[in-house]
């Protein structure tokens, strides 16, 4: 259930960090900027996330299933 072990909530977060960087007006220009920095996200970007996984997921057995930097 750790957020941290979720790379899908990552990957929105990026998606979220370049939306915030536009002026918008409407649903509609929210829409379409969000279609817009979504093709720009590199798949280098998703297999990253994907394979720092074993990484993360010895942070949080440190941790004890507590929070983490990530």
């Amino acid at each position: 259930m750790s957020p941290d072990l979720n790379p899908i909530k990552h990957l929105w977060g990026i998606l979220k960090r370049q939306v915030e960087h536009h002026s918008l007006s409407s649903i509609q220009a929210l829409k379409e900027v969000v279609l817009e920095e979504k093709k720009k996200i590199n798949v280098a970007i998703c297999h990253q996330l994907v394979h720092s996984m074993p990484r993360r997921l010895g942070v949080v057995l440190t941790n004890h299933g507590g929070h983490t930097k990530y």
